[in-house]
């Protein structure tokens, strides 16, 4: 009782088990609920963003928003984040014929908030000058060869690809919210 983290409450009899538990960071007396991956060390909080959402067509810039509501304050997410030697949140877009970005245009259609509100329009990693997406690191991304940082802004075809990342900047976490728009084809879909 008491632990301000996964990590304080592994020293502890009993609680060596990866497992849902109720930690207090910031001290407040009020605990939060996470899941301790014991083995990794790792603290997991919950929003209800975890599964895929479709996203309805629209159109104009920034149509389509998903916010993400955690399942512990910001005074808490904030003092684990302090405590924390590395933060990071993982990212899923799915897609068919809906790029995040024209590099040629210098036009984003879409991006996510941080702690802030700002949008950034990176989706893996801790740089927000350098819009990749997790493909990039391994130069797998479709159409690399053309200097393609996604998958998504790759494929012209209506077919379903997707990006990942990992974002490890963690003054600019947690992610509020996943925005998009405008889809200005039917035939354009996402996740």
């Amino acid at each position: 009782k008491g632990a301000k983290s996964c990590t304080e409450l592994k020293q502890k009899p009993g609680f060596e088990k990866s497992g849902e538990y109720f930690i207090d960071p910031a001290k407040t007396g009020i605990p939060i609920k996470v899941f301790c991956d014991m083995d990794r060390e790792e603290t997991w909080i919950s929003h209800d963003g975890e599964e895929l959402a479709p996203v309805t067509f629209c159109t104009g810039d920034g149509c389509f928003e998903k916010e993400f509501k955690y399942e512990a304050s910001d005074e808490q997410i904030e003092a684990l984040k302090a405590i924390s030697e590395t933060c990071y949140q993982e990212i899923t877009y799915g897609c068919k014929m809906a790029p995040l970005k024209n590099t040629r245009f210098g036009h984003y259609f879409g991006w996510w908030t941080g702690k802030d509100g700002s949008k950034k329009f990176y989706i893996d990693g801790e740089d927000e000058k350098n819009a990749v997406c997790g493909c990039h690191a391994t130069s797998s991304c479709f159409q690399s060869m053309f200097n393609s940082t996604c998958n998504c802004d790759a494929v012209f075809l209506p077919l379903w690809s997707s990006d990942e990342g990992k974002i490890t900047n963690k003054e600019s976490l947690p992610v509020r919210s996943f925005v998009y728009g405008g889809l200005f084809q039917t035939s354009k879909k996402l996740t």
